[in-house]
């Protein structure tokens, strides 16, 4: 046997590469197989997707690519139109300070963020107050946002001060706090991206932001702002020397609603019991100045009352995507006609780029006159049916003969008077499904009954609202 191999050691070499080789190819022959499997079932897939698309309207084909296109650019350029209806309120009041600077908005902006970047001194405690005197004089090294204009020191502080006086003016506009010599740095620094933290200082968050807030909007439900109709009455009622009675109460009216506070409503949903935590000082001077706004839209619309105000999640808020939502819950009580009114401006002031989202109402009557007509009719019936038990008498089969203190029902006619035949008339009456179809047909306040006052007189109600505030969040510098 040894001999055989050794003769044909060549043959038996040969043949082991052979069955190597065949073995290697067999190998690649399994995986390439294995590969045109995975390969038919994607372009299996493939041939089905396309068939989806096929089915969708624009169909993903050449043609449509324009389209597709302007489509993109028009919702692209729509989006851009309401962005800035999400709470960006303050382009006016940055805008009236930069042109009072004679700057460029965009490279003020720029040197503004170098420079605060560069201040080591800015987080310490005063570190902000002494970056704001540094920059607003033009010390603030290569970062120097008057390096063009070229002012001496005395210029450059006038002109900071001119533009200073042009924001407070239009910032006001935007916030019922009242603007004075110790916020308005902290408010304009807030503008240009800084967040105001009052320095970490609770005390100073709560004395010089919270309270004075919280009388601020207490004197504005005590005297509330008049609106454009009222100053309009105001100023006719003015030129007449007599007034007719109608006149005298649309001017009590003008001249004397006030929104009562009661209770814990008078806060506005602040605690000053507990002092706030340093984390939120920020959030609760953005909060601030939401909730000033709101107020000021409920005491102009002349409620009788505001009953409770509650803030229902964090100052923080909740943060979806690039947006924060405010949410709060508060009750009125007042006419019906001016908690109508109260909705319609939460829902104009996007107007205003202040977006309100009126999420539900809940109407409570002062009283329930339904309840109250039922009793009365109840306890007519119960009195009528005592006298028919002691007075009344009965048919053959039981039931009342007469009803005391009622009348007999006459026989039907059997002709009218009009009828020269003496029969009677064949009149078509509706059926109830037509009417309703008709009245379907009509515009709402076309309807018979739209607006009726159905029970009661009195048109005062309780109105408990659920209003979320949106707004899109700016970056900030740390």
């Amino acid at each position: 046997m040894n001999r055989f191999v050794k003769d044909n050691l060549v043959l038996f070499i040969v043949m082991g590469c052979t069955v190597i080789g065949a073995l290697v190819l067999l190998t690649f022959a399994v995986m390439g197989h294995s590969q045109m499997f995975r390969y038919h079932a994607e372009v299996k897939e493939l041939e089905r997707q396309i068939e989806e698309l096929n089915t969708r309207k624009p169909v993903p084909v050449k043609g449509n690519i324009a389209p597709i296109t302007a489509r993109t650019e028009y919702f692209r350029s729509k989006t851009a139109e309401l962005l800035p209806h999400f709470g960006q309120i303050k382009g006016k009041a940055l805008d009236a300070f930069v042109k009072e600077l004679g700057v460029d908005k965009q490279k003020f902006l720029e040197t503004f963020r170098a420079a605060w970047e560069a201040d080591e001194d800015r987080k310490n405690v005063g570190g902000r107050f002494n970056f704001y005197q540094r920059f607003s004089l033009g010390r603030s090294g290569e970062h120097n946002w008057a390096a063009d204009l070229k002012l001496s020191q005395d210029a450059c502080e006038k002109r900071w001060e001119k533009a200073m006086q042009a924001f407070c003016k239009e910032y006001q506009k935007l916030t019922v706090e009242e603007i004075n010599s110790s916020n308005r740095q902290d408010i304009l620094l807030s503008v240009l991206g800084v967040p105001r933290n009052f320095d970490g200082d609770p005390d100073r968050c709560t004395n010089e932001f919270m309270v004075p807030l919280i009388q601020r909007m207490q004197e504005i439900c005590a005297k509330p702002p008049m609106t454009a109709e009222e100053i309009a009455a105001q100023a006719a009622a003015a030129k007449k020397k007599v007034k007719s009675d109608d006149e005298a109460d649309l001017e009590e009216d003008v001249f004397q609603d006030k929104v009562e506070l009661p209770g814990e409503a008078g806060f506005f949903g602040f605690n000053l019991k507990i002092k706030p935590k340093e984390s939120d000082l920020a959030d609760i001077a953005k909060q601030g100045e939401v909730i000033g706004d709101l107020v000021n839209r409920i005491a102009t619309a002349k409620v009788s009352a505001l009953n409770s105000f509650v803030i229902r999640n964090k100052y923080a808020g909740e943060k979806v995507g690039r947006y924060v939502i405010y949410h709060y819950t508060f009750s009125v009580s007042g006419d019906i006609a001016r908690i109508r009114r109260l909705v319609k401006d939460l829902n104009d002031a996007a107007r205003e780029n202040r977006m309100y989202i009126v999420r539900s109402v809940f109407l409570y009557a002062d009283k329930d006159g339904a309840a109250e007509i039922m009793q009365i009719r109840k306890e007519e019936q119960q009195r009528q049916l005592e006298e028919q038990l002691g007075t009344g008498t009965r048919s053959e089969n039981g039931s009342p003969a007469e009803m005391g203190g009622g009348r007999s029902v006459p026989a039907p006619a059997m002709g009218m008077p009009d009828d020269p035949a003496g029969g009677m008339q064949q009149v078509r009456v509706k059926t109830a499904e037509e009417i309703r179809k008709e009245e379907m047909a009509k515009p709402y306040d076309k309807r018979t009954g739209y607006g009726r006052l159905l029970f009661g007189g009195s048109k005062n109600c309780e109105a408990v609202f659920d209003v979320e505030y949106v707004y899109l969040a700016e970056p900030e510098l740390e």
